[in-house]
């Protein structure tokens, strides 16, 4: 098998060529030995053939048109080694992936070496560090070595046979025909790093490019940058910025000079436009420490961040709650409601002899039983099971069978629930069933996995499959109900009892609509096609409408919408041809069809089949291809999603398509809070003074991880319930009197002020609040430290602790969970009280927390202000507030009034913990969560790279491969951790697992893991990261005028070339950093066209390049040199003007001064007592050091 030729990708033409004949075999070091690799030369006679055509040709051109001058010849090489890295890929099979080592120029290393660098450097470990211990580890196993040989010297002599006259040593370690001792030093590892680096570096900026954002979390770095990228002990850059999505996962990256919004524009520009090659979600929410400064900024930078705040700022002018959808119409129900046993087999034959379509819809309802104070004391048995059926009139009959005083079901419905010919479907109905077989006994229930029938159909799943949802765990009732069947299901009894002889009319028309929804959406979901399904040729009929999507990733990530057309050849658009075979069409062959794009989401998505003109490698975008009927594999297609708009949003729900009804439930209008309020409250209080159970239909049984709550909670129904333990220093009639303001009642139109402050100024009254809403948010953790306090005051740490429950409040029904559970192990509600404020980890983890409305929060933060504000300190008699604190709470208040800090309506902050994409849980069997809101994670990763970095400097290409490796792994982890069919493989090499994804999919035909994206599905986009383009366009084009009046060859450094190659410049932009730069800046400066403006000024900068020492500069170089240059000159100054003074300082100091140094040691040495134990005969000799040879 011959090798391919890395020109021509061909082997047709190779054979072999000769062996080299400056060295005949690579040195490879490995972990504690050494080897080589030995091959002779191939040539490619194609390429050979090719080189003497063009040669021949140049030469008569020249010869036409007289030309005397130097010909300038394609430097293509048509010889090569078969161990060419850029034909590894080439040989069949995958045996390219066997050959082990990594190869630089002369030497190389083991793959097993390099595999170790991306884990060890990212840990800490300085490459140093690793060149001892590869050094250790072969200096160990050469004496091991040693010891072997000796020991069989030692076995030869014993033997009188075998004995030789002489015993020849192992030799030396540095010996290079014995041991060949050879241990890689730290400049080697570096140089291969590098090398391996740029064969993965696009796979890496593909893999980020992928993570949508539907919000991003900015935050800049100032620390971390101090030791990346570093010039003549300079940094280049003084700023770090960092992106995440609402997962955490790395989106955006890049090294910035200053803090000045214009350094941010071009990588902005460049992620909106990989958004939208890659159809991804564009950001709705946008995070940052300083929301009132950027907020303008990035609302004009980013388009679909102002469409946001059109929508949130419609939603502050809504006076009155509206609803878009009806309810369901009860009066087309028929409802039974069966008590008995006879009754219930007599209304299951009955439905079984009506029944059309062979499905049911099926719900249960219990209680969860409640003490004093809504604490959980246990949970009663099923008492109510729906079922919902469709009779021969089409119309839906729901039977209702109140099992609260049964033992055990009737044999029909036993029968109905345990047999396989009726088509089971229900939210969550496998958790339903699991509790219905352990509370009547069900054996043939209980011992079969529900989620595994075959009819029995989890909601969750099936909207999963048809792609309303990305994730089925958290799929409410309600929100099928309004995508699918247009109506709004009211849950307002959810809470209700359904126990006791008889059901309310309002309680039977809640429990028989759950039912009758739950039939209704499943038959609608059951008419649509299943977009995970890969489409059969029998599938495919003519017009049939279909998705392109990835063929081994997400379906959800649609990249166009096509129509199906015959199967005639169709003819390649203009500079596209087929990849194999010649001219210009392409047939549909075995596995393939002819559709007409219709509709591209992805226009990067590349399509295979397909090669642009003259190229070799195989794939074409479709957008050079929407304009002309194409051919795709039936692996890339699937049932068209007609709720598809774009990418999935953090909300686990598929954006509506535009022809869809609005959301309902985000509405959050300003008149709405008072009444939800007054009447969680009066409901708390109720249940606290009179200690009624309360009953519920919460899914709240252990036994199956999809039994949570139905519904998603409305925080906004617990905005204010008694205001927590903050307000415990405000004496009872200021609470009474601030309730009354927040719930505008008749108490405040007394006039009087509750939470009167001097220093905070008059306090809005509620009618002067509007509820606003912002897409552009600020931290709720950054805005509580913002106002300073004394570090030892012996309020802070209790001032902290009432900010943060004032400004974030506790799931009330999570929270009394939790609580039950530390009861039971015996802790008082005083030590949870102390758990709560002051180590809360606890609670975060699994309880959500929420920042309610303005008109909520604006009083809760000001009443903390007011409590502690003035509180002096017992030792030091000072108050926790200063004047500046002061100043700084209220803009913190003012900032609130704008909505920078209250959760918009629509948004759920928190991701579940994943184990293998199953939600974890703590001890007491309560879900693990993680919050997003605000900018924690951005700046924990900062924080974390200083493990990566150390405290040591790295270069520019150093750092920013060191940047690549921590980033990719870091995403890699997150995605494990939260995406929930993200695989977790044990490794972070991505580019491995996209190629047994690949290989696994055409062998079998299944995709191997459903979560993970290839990255070749998508061409690349001009978006970079790290070390980024930060200059004007117009600067650019100066410098590369400058550059071609300067010849535009320069001899720079590696890293030079790597900052001017990666801003797409001839010459890097390099801070100011030697002396003679600093004279041209004054020269510039005293020249008659010096301009003020610092764009200008690098304009004219560029006059003065010269390649050497002196090169380009940014607008922001020009800034801060500026004022170093004016601090500089003043320090200058004022030491000329300080030099009298100085000299009369040194005269009165050579006056002022010790003896004579020698007399003075002489005189010492006569007083220091002498030591006769310690001579230097009886010195300890050190041991000789051990050298080794390093390349």
């Amino acid at each position: 098998m011959m090798p391919s030729c890395p020109n021509c990708l061909n082997n047709s033409r190779v054979a072999q060529h000769c062996f080299r004949d400056n060295h005949f075999g690579r040195l490879i070091v490995s972990l504690d030995t050494t080897y080589y690799t030995i091959s002779r030369r191939y040539i490619c006679y194609e390429c050979q053939d090719q080189t003497k055509r063009k040669k021949k040709q140049l030469e008569k051109t020249a010869a036409d048109l007289h030309f005397t001058g130097e010909l300038e010849e394609d430097d293509i090489s048509y010889t090569f080694m078969p161990w060419d890295n850029r034909i590894m890929h080439l040989y069949k099979h995958g045996r390219g992936e066997h050959f082990p080592a990594f190869l630089t120029w002369r030497a190389g290393l083991d793959k097993k070496v390099m595999r170790m660098l991306p884990p060890l450097t990212d840990g800490g470990f300085r490459l140093d560090r690793i060149s001892k211990m590869l050094c250790e580890l072969h200096s160990l196993a050469y004496d091991n070595a040693r010891l072997l040989h000796e020991y069989e010297i030692k076995r030869r002599k014993a033997n009188a046979v075998c004995e030789l006259p002489t015993y020849e040593s192992l030799g030396d370690f540095n010996d290079k025909k014995r041991w060949r001792g050879t241990v890689p030093t730290a400049s080697y590892l570096d140089h291969a790093r590098k090398l391996y680096h740029a064969t993965t570096k696009d796979y890496l900026d593909k893999a980020m490019k992928q993570q949508g954002a539907d919000s991003l979390h900015w935050d800049a770095s100032y620390k971390e940058a101090k030791h990346l990228c570093r010039y003549r002990g300079s940094s280049i850059y003084h700023g770090l910025v960092t992106a995440t999505n609402e997962l955490g996962e790395i989106r955006i990256q890049f090294h910035v000079y200053s803090d000045s919004h214009e350094q941010m524009k071009s990588a902005l520009t460049a992620f909106k436009s990989t958004t939208n090659c890659f159809g991804l979600t564009a950001p709705r929410l946008f995070f940052t420490d300083n929301p009132a400064q950027d907020r303008k900024f990035y609302l004009e930078q980013l388009p679909s961040l102002a469409e946001q705040q059109k929508i949130f700022d419609n939603l502050s002018a809504v006076s009155e709650p509206t609803s878009a959808l009806p309810g369901y119409d009860f009066r087309k129900l028929k409802v039974k409601v069966v008590r008995h046993a006879n009754e219930t087999n007599e209304a299951v034959n009955a439905m079984m002899e009506l029944m059309v379509g062979k499905r049911i819809g099926l719900d249960a309802e219990w209680e969860i039983i409640r003490g004093t104070a809504g604490r959980q004391v246990g949970r009663s048995k099923v008492n109510t099971i729906q079922i919902a059926y469709r009779d021969t009139n089409h119309d839906v009959t729901v039977i209702i069978v109140r099992t609260e005083r049964m033992t055990s079901l009737p044999n029909r419905l036993k029968s109905l629930l345990v047999g396989s010919s009726i088509k089971i479907a229900g939210n969550k109905v496998s958790a339903d069933l699991i509790k219905i077989g352990v509370d009547f006994d069900v054996a043939e229930i209980k011992s079969v996995d529900q989620k595994s029938r075959v009819n029995v159909f989890n909601l969750g799943m099936v909207a999963k499959h048809r792609g309303l949802v990305t994730n089925a765990a958290h799929v409410s009732l309600m929100y099928l109900a309004k995508v699918l069947l247009h109506i709004r299901l009211d849950k307002d009894l959810q809470t209700s009892g359904f126990s006791g002889e008889s059901l309310t009319q309002d309680q039977l028309r809640y429990i028989a609509v759950d039912g009758a929804v739950s039939l209704e959406a499943f038959e609608e979901m059951e008419e649509m096609p299943d977009v995970i399904k890969h489409l059969e040729m029998e599938d495919l009929t003519l017009n049939k409408k279909v998705d392109i999507v990835p063929m081994t990733g997400n379906p959800s990530d649609r990249a166009a919408v096509a129509r199906v057309l015959d199967t005639a050849p169709v003819t390649c658009p203009a500079g596209v041809a087929p990849s194999s075979g010649r001219g210009t069409l392409v047939e549909a062959g075995d596995g393939c069809a002819v559709v007409k794009i219709e509709k591209i989401y992805s226009p990067s998505f590349v399509i295979p089949g397909y090669k642009r003109t003259g190229a070799t490698k195989d794939g074409v975008p479709l957008k050079d291809l929407s304009c002309s009927n194409i051919v795709v594999p039936l692996a890339f297609l699937r049932g068209h999603n007609k709720f598809y708009n774009c990418a999935p949003s953090q909300n686990n729900i598929t954006r509506p398509a535009p022809n869809a009804d609005p959301p309902v439930g985000n509405e959050d209008p300003a008149e709405q809070a008072a009444e939800q309020v007054r009447q969680a409250a009066e409901q708390v209080s109720e249940l606290a003074d009179n200690g009624k159970s309360v009953v519920s239909d919460e899914r709240s049984d252990p036994l199956d991880n999809d039994n949570e709550q139905d519904d998603l909670t409305d925080w906004n129904t617990y905005v204010a319930n008694e205001f927590d333990d903050l307000m415990s220093g405000l004496d009872s009639k200021s609470i009474k009197l601030l309730q009354a303001a927040i719930f505008s009642t008749d108490e405040a139109l007394e006039g009087r002020d509750p939470l009167r402050c001097p220093e905070l100024g008059r306090c809005l009254t509620p009618d002067e609040i509007t509820n606003r809403y912002s897409s552009v948010l600020g931290d709720i953790y950054h805005a509580m430290s913002r106002t300073r306090v004394p570090i030892k005051h012996e309020a802070k740490k209790a001032y902290f602790a009432a900010l943060k429950n004032a400004f974030l409040i506790w799931n009330p029904e999570k929270l009394e969970k939790l609580k039950s559970k530390l009861r039971e192990e015996g802790k008082t509600d005083n030590e949870i009280e102390a758990m709560m404020y002051y180590n809360s980890r606890l609670f975060q983890d699994c309880v959500e927390r929420h920042a309610p409305a303005p008109k909520i929060l604006y009083y809760r933060v000001r009443a903390v202000y007011k409590l502690f504000g003035n509180i002096k300190d017992s030792f030091t008699g000072k108050p926790l507030f200063n004047k500046e604190a002061w100043k700084k709470a209220n803009n913190i208040l003012e900032e609130i009034l704008l909505g920078f800090y209250s959760d918009p309506p629509g948004f759920n902050f928190y991701n579940t913990r994943l184990d293998n994409g199953v939600p974890m849980t703590n001890k007491y069997g309560m879900v693990l969560i993680d919050c997003w809101r605000g900018t924690n994670r951005t700046e924990g990763y900062h924080k974390n790279l200083k493990v990566s970095f150390g405290g040591w400097h790295m270069g520019a290409e150093a750092s920013g491969v060191t940047l690549d490796t921590r980033n990719h792994r870091h995403n890699t982890a997150v995605s494990i951790k939260r995406r929930p069919d993200y695989p977790k493989t044990g490794h972070f090499n991505g580019w491995v697992t996209e190629q047994l994804q690949n290989l696994y999919f055409e062998n079998h035909g299944t995709v191997l893991y459903p979560g993970f994206r290839n990255t070749s599905d998508y061409i690349s986009t001009h978006e970079s990261f790290g070390t980024i383009a930060l200059q004007s366009e117009a600067l650019h084009n100066a410098v590369l005028e400058r550059c071609k009046e300067l010849g535009g060859d320069f001899n720079l450094t590696r890293d030079q070339q790597y900052l001017a190659n990666a801003v797409g410049s001839p010459l890097p932009y390099l801070p100011f950093a030697c002396k003679e730069e600093n004279q041209k800046f004054a020269e510039m400066i005293l020249s008659a066209e010096s301009p003020l403006d610092d764009a200008k000024a690098a304009m004219v900068w560029t006059k003065f390049v010269d390649g050497v020492n002196i090169m380009p500069k940014f607008d922001s170089h020009i800034r801060s040199h500026r004022v170093k240059f004016d601090r500089n000159q003043r320090v200058r100054q004022c030491v000329d003007n300080m030099k009298s003074g100085q000299a009369l300082l040194d005269e009165v100091n050579d006056l002022i001064r010790p003896r004579d140094a020698t007399t003075e040691m002489d005189v010492a040495a006569e007083v220091a007592p002498v030591d006769n134990s310690a001579t230097t005969n009886h010195q300890v000799p050190m041991p000789p050091q051990i050298g080794l040879s390093h390349t």
